[in-house]
């Protein structure tokens, strides 16, 4: 898209970049121009990430090129359409065999990092600072967080706790906290912009998440 963060990146590795605005997964005009980029450029193969790039690449440029779909998650319903299933996780990898994608077309390659030295695990803050952040919506889990907090609070632990994020389920996450007595204990912000300033202010970081394909936030907090 004309505004992604990607294009910083990719003028600094002298890439060839097109720009491709589009409104969604139906938008005719973008499949149209996609189909005149693929022309042009005549690549190898199309590497896909998220439901909207998949569907877009197969209706326009399905049989110019390998369609190879990036799996994070469960939700798309095109994978048997593509030539190739990149899964970061083996679970992805056995969901793939279960809905019948061939073998042979499924290849794993996980979400990794490079440390160019250990990461150095500073001192804990007095009390220690406990975080998590994301949409607040059921399948991540936030009203566990709040719960395993409220366990800490009753067994005498010490601790300040931030919970960033927005959703649909911010006024019933507020409630449980205002109900547990947890109001003085942890700060809820808004949407977290700057992630490598809010991991430089906690201690311990938690995913809370009831289910997750593979959550990128924890190499985030990680790293």
């Amino acid at each position: 898209p004309p505004n992604s963060w990607a294009l910083t990146v990719l003028s600094s590795c002298n890439s060839n970049t097109k720009k491709l605005k589009n409104a969604g997964q139906w938008d005719p005009i973008a499949a149209f121009k996609l189909s005149n980029i693929v022309k042009q450029e005549k690549p190898d193969a199309i590497i896909c990430h998220g439901n909207r790039a998949i569907r877009i690449c197969l209706k326009s440029a399905k049989g110019r090129a390998p369609i190879i779909a990036v799996a994070h998650n469960y939700k798309n319903k095109k994978f048997d359409k593509c030539d190739a299933i990149f899964c970061i996780t083996k679970k992805l990898v056995e969901k793939m065999l279960a809905i019948g994608i061939p073998e042979k077309s499924i290849f794993h390659i996980p979400n990794m990092v490079t440390f160019s030295s250990p990461p150095k695990r500073p001192a804990l803050r007095t009390p220690p600072t406990i975080g998590a952040f994301g949409r607040f919506v059921d399948k991540k889990g936030f009203d566990i967080y709040i719960e395993a907090l409220s366990i800490l609070q009753n067994e005498g632990v010490l601790f300040h706790a931030l919970l960033g994020g927005d959703g649909p389920t911010k006024e019933r996450l507020d409630s449980q906290i205002k109900q547990a007595k947890l109001t003085d204990k942890i700060t809820l912000t808004s949407w977290i912009t700057n992630k490598e300033a809010f991991f430089r202010s906690i201690d311990v970081f938690v995913l809370p998440s009831k289910q997750e394909a593979f959550g990128i936030v924890l190499i985030e907090a990680m790293n």
